[in-house]
């Protein structure tokens, strides 16, 4: 990811304000370890969580980025940021299984990482916003690719500063991917996200 205050400042130094929107963004990344490729529970059984290595959540690291700060000063220079998570898209990695039988699918943010598969960070009395979603009658029968679309929800506000992290849980409706012969699989997702950053200048 390109340092975005390095291109801002010398444009905000010659106006009041200087403003780059980029409409996509993308990090992929495996769900599972490369060393264990299939972590994820299978063998066609009704869904709750998507637990990934016997958790209920999943850390996607964002790295240490200025324009994923809530604000940033520079000099007099004053950085705003905001980014949007215009889609969620997961992959199938493991032969013979898909998503066929996934009615509904939701990505939420999660303030803390689950600490095993009875851990749900998300529970009722813990507000956490939703940042994409999938339903089977809208958007079709899903087979080695699963798309869950934004809800336009402002990540920057949602990423662990200490860790330049989002944690995410998913939820899933349905029947999980693979019958008896699979009884884990892996996937990679991708976060496709839209960045406008704004830099004021007195």
């Amino acid at each position: 990811m390109r340092n975005t205050v390095a291109l801002l400042v010398p444009l905000a130094l010659s106006g009041c304000y200087a403003q780059i929107e980029d409409s996509s963004v993308s990090i992929t990344r495996p769900i599972c370890d490369p060393a264990t490729p299939n972590c994820i529970p299978g063998g066609g059984v009704p869904l709750n969580f998507i637990q990934a290595s016997g958790r209920n959540t999943l850390k996607v690291p964002l790295g240490n980025q200025d324009f994923i700060k809530p604000q940033l000063a520079v000099g007099p220079t004053k950085l705003t940021s905001h980014l949007v998570l215009n889609q969620a898209v997961v992959d199938m990695k493991t032969a013979g299984a898909d998503f066929k039988g996934i009615t509904q699918a939701t990505i939420f943010s999660a303030p803390r990482e689950s600490t095993g598969t009875n851990d749900d960070p998300c529970a009722a009395s813990t507000v956490c916003p939703m940042l994409a979603s999938y339903d089977q009658a809208t958007g079709g029968v899903a087979d080695q690719q699963l798309v869950m679309k934004g809800t336009g929800t402002d990540l920057i506000p949602l990423i662990d500063q200490v860790n330049h992290q989002l944690i995410i849980e998913v939820r899933a409706k349905g029947n999980g991917p693979g019958g008896p012969a699979i009884l884990q699989w892996g996937a990679n997702i991708t976060f496709d996200m839209g960045l406008s950053a704004r830099v004021n200048y007195p």
